[in-house]
């Protein structure tokens, strides 16, 4: 081999393999930063992400109270109202017996005596559109799910909501399968 062409190519050797190290060493500190950047940007996602199922979460407690506020209102007549109030809304009762007053629309008031407040009112539809009548089913996409659910056995199921202060209740009795009695009352 020529002696003149040895130096040139061992310096060509030489400075390629040290350009290789420097690229090597290049490669993996891109690796590094890559690798770096996308676990920040996964990190990011997670926080937006529970930021967005927390506000989804808000969101839903509040429609959820809201509904549940309309479902124990009787022809705008809530629990706990005094019974001029609710005479104010419903009229004069067409019947009284003892502590119940029946109006003229089919809404049946217990009062208290003592405090002279509704204490549970019963009707076939509620401000939250439920009626007497349709499939029990249909309560769970009208209100959600029941706070509360009770299997009486022999086909009757009670479903039980509370209002967000948990002051009163509405209850819904089904039986197979219908739903037969919508009756709001004081949480005792």
């Amino acid at each position: 081999m020529n002696k003149a062409l040895v130096v040139p190519m061992l310096a060509a050797m030489i400075l390629s393999a040290s350009c290789g190290e420097n690229t090597m060493e290049g490669v993996k500190k891109d690796t590094q930063e890559a690798s770096q950047k996308i676990e920040q940007a996964a990190k990011d996602a997670d926080e937006k992400l529970k930021i967005a199922k927390s506000e989804a979460d808000a969101k839903w407690i509040e429609m959820r109270d809201q509904i549940h506020s309309k479902a124990i209102e009787l022809s705008g007549v809530k629990p706990g109202m005094t019974l001029e109030e609710a005479v104010e809304i419903l009229g004069e009762p067409v019947e009284t017996v003892d502590d119940k007053l029946i109006f003229d629309n089919g809404v049946e008031l217990e009062i208290d005596k003592d405090s002279n407040t509704v204490e549970e009112l019963k009707g076939d539809t509620n401000a939250a559109g439920v009626q007497v009548g349709m499939p029990e089913n249909s309560l769970k996409e009208m209100c959600g799910p029941a706070d509360e659910l009770e299997d009486k056995g022999g086909g009757n199921v009670e479903y039980i909501y509370y209002s967000t202060d948990k002051k009163s209740k509405v209850t819904y009795k089904a039986h197979d399968g219908i739903i037969t009695e919508i009756v709001s009352s004081l949480n005792d």
